[in-house]
């Protein structure tokens, strides 16, 4: 059932974003983070895929959904390696990208959150995250179809 839903919830955002990448398989991961309580400090919420994923599948496409009822402005990274700062900035409630192309597929992507300043939040934050990896087999473009026809 799971799988099911996460085919489901893959196709619906393919339908609802544009992307041509329907054949594709992917899975959805939605999750609130823990509470945001002090500025300047990240808090870092991991969207590992709820099932097994072939051995070899890498990561073709990511995409990030925020949602979530704010007064302070949140900063959020996307990020597949926290230690070698594989990450990108999500600017507004949305991003999509294939900047994470190649890399394992049952790796989690991570989301970091932070309110910019210092001292405590009161009440606290909360974000809501739905984080959808498009994978597959990655494969470098060959010669013949980068070539320039005339």
């Amino acid at each position: 059932m799971k799988l099911v839903r996460a085919w489901a919830l893959g196709a619906l955002a393919v339908l609802l974003t544009g992307r041509p990448a329907l054949a594709q398989p992917a899975y959805t991961v939605e999750q609130a983070s823990p509470p945001i309580h002090t500025r300047g400090v990240p808090v870092v919420v991991a969207y590992t895929p709820p099932e097994p994923l072939p051995q070899n599948a890498a990561m073709l496409r990511v995409q990030v959904q925020l949602s979530g009822q704010t007064r302070v402005p949140v900063q959020t990274r996307v990020c597949v390696d926290l230690q070698a700062k594989q990450c990108m900035e999500v600017n507004g409630a949305s991003a999509s990208t294939s900047r994470f192309y190649g890399v394992p597929a049952n790796r989690p992507v991570y989301l970091v959150y932070t309110v910019p300043g210092e001292g405590p939040l009161d009440p606290n934050v909360y974000v809501r995250g739905s984080v959808t990896v498009w994978y597959g087999r990655a494969s470098l473009p060959s010669s013949r179809s980068s070539a320039v026809r005339p």
